[in-house]
């Protein structure tokens, strides 16, 4: 979706809830959505959602990947692209795991506050909710 706002630059903007159980399956929807994303004709590009890459190797394996190298090469693709707005602000999910992302460019916008809201989970929520309030240039 484009939002143009007068005086403000044009948001190409996505969200997406990648495959939880198949590294496979993420890699092709996450590459599919960004690619998609970035062909549209717009200054500022925002990929949101719960993307499922999971970057702790060392924590569970097991959880959530049929191919943990799938996962560091999605997020890869998506990094050169796009900067991870909520990096080092803290994990998501349990345990201690962050599987919530957003991506944004770098150029014309401007990162006035970001991270998972602890506590906030409600109903059948297994995840944070996490939020990055972003001013467009």
């Amino acid at each position: 979706m484009i939002f143009r706002l007068p005086g403000r630059p044009a948001l190409a903007a996505a969200t997406l809830h990648a495959d939880a159980f198949s590294s496979r399956r993420r890699n092709l929807g996450i590459g599919e959505i960004i690619t998609g994303l970035l062909r549209k004709d717009a200054a500022v590009y925002l990929l949101a959602g719960d993307l499922n890459l999971d970057l702790d190797l060392d924590k569970r394996r097991d959880l959530f990947t049929d191919d943990e190298h799938l996962d560091v090469e999605t997020y890869n693709f998506l990094a050169t692209r796009l900067a991870d707005v909520t990096r080092g602000t803290g994990s998501t999910a349990e345990p201690d795991r962050r599987l919530d992302y957003i991506f944004c460019s770098e150029e014309g916008v401007e990162i006035l506050g970001r991270g998972p809201l602890r506590g906030r989970r409600r109903g059948a929520m297994d995840h944070d909710p996490v939020l990055a309030d972003l001013r467009l240039r």
